[in-house]
């Protein structure tokens, strides 16, 4: 092979073990940055079940927020209804026929004691006792509405205590409400600290995978141009393959040639010797 052949061909395999080391060492770069992007992944989806199981705790929160809340409207709405029937039962009622009653009969107690005392004409006395009568009528009608007042007192009372009562049971579904309210705050804290870890996590794995994109994307440039080198060195091999297999077969066929010459040559000699051996049975020729 000239001289320029084989300085070509060892250039050749000098760029291609250069070429085929630069790619084997991205290579290695790469598959270490594609395991720390995978772990960046499989620390996101650890982190997304957090989430998850962060998201489930608050809607279980909010959903016994919400049973506190409408059990809290309807006793506040029951307490409503109570006060507006305590309304009803009070509309029209002072509420003070019981010091009019007392007030009428020490009046009465008076003028009888002035008509048994005192010293009247006729037509005073007549006056004094048809006021007596007058009173007392009244006095028969405050003894009926005090008797219906201190009734609905009795039923007002008696509404008053389930209307505080309800208010109350009310209030503790209220500070129920608030303290659970306080919980999904503090579980959306935590919420959102986990989607924040998750997002850093995304851009790093992110950033990882271009990182091994662009190396990767190198080491397959180092292989493409290793590959054309390879290529290259095969083809000359392939050509010096081709010239050895030439000159093999060119010794072949002259050695070939010689050897059916020498045949050929020792043919004759053997027919010499044969034409001979037959002229001196014949006596034709003496030795």
């Amino acid at each position: 092979m000239p001289k320029k052949k084989i300085s070509e061909i060892r250039s050749a395999e000098e760029k291609y073990r250069a070429l085929t080391s630069k790619r084997d060492e991205l290579n290695a770069q790469a598959r270490l940055l594609r395991e720390e992007r995978n772990l960046i992944l499989e620390k996101r989806r650890e982190a997304m079940k957090e989430l998850d199981a962060i998201r489930k705790r608050k809607g279980e929160l909010i959903a016994k927020m919400r049973d506190h809340k409408k059990l809290r409207n309807e006793l506040q709405g029951k307490a409503k209804e109570l006060i507006a029937v305590k309304k009803n039962k009070l509309k029209g009622k002072a509420g003070n026929a019981r010091e009019e009653l007392k007030k009428l009969k020490k009046d009465v107690e008076r003028m009888r004691e002035r008509q048994e005392t005192t010293s009247l004409s006729v037509e005073n006395e007549n006056q004094l006792l048809d006021n007596i009568r007058k009173n007392m009528m009244r006095i028969k009608e405050l003894e009926k509405i005090a008797s219906e007042e201190e009734e609905v007192k009795g039923e007002i009372e008696e509404i008053n205590a389930k209307i505080d009562e309800l208010f109350k049971m009310a209030d503790e579904e209220h500070q129920k409400v608030l303290e659970i309210s306080r919980d999904i705050d503090a579980v959306q804290e935590e919420f959102n600290e986990k989607f924040n870890e998750i997002s850093a996590l995304i851009a790093e794995e992110k950033e990882k995978h271009e990182e091994y994109m662009e190396v990767k994307k190198a080491a397959d440039e180092y292989h493409a141009k290793a590959m054309q080198f390879r290529e290259k060195i095969l083809s000359v091999k392939r050509e010096k393959r081709k010239e050895i297999q030439e000159k093999k077969r060119e010794i072949s066929e002259h050695n070939k040639g010689v050897k059916k010459l020498l045949e050929d040559e020792k043919k004759k000699e053997e027919l010499a010797e044969e034409a001979v051996k037959e002229l001196l049975k014949k006596g034709k020729i003496e030795i």
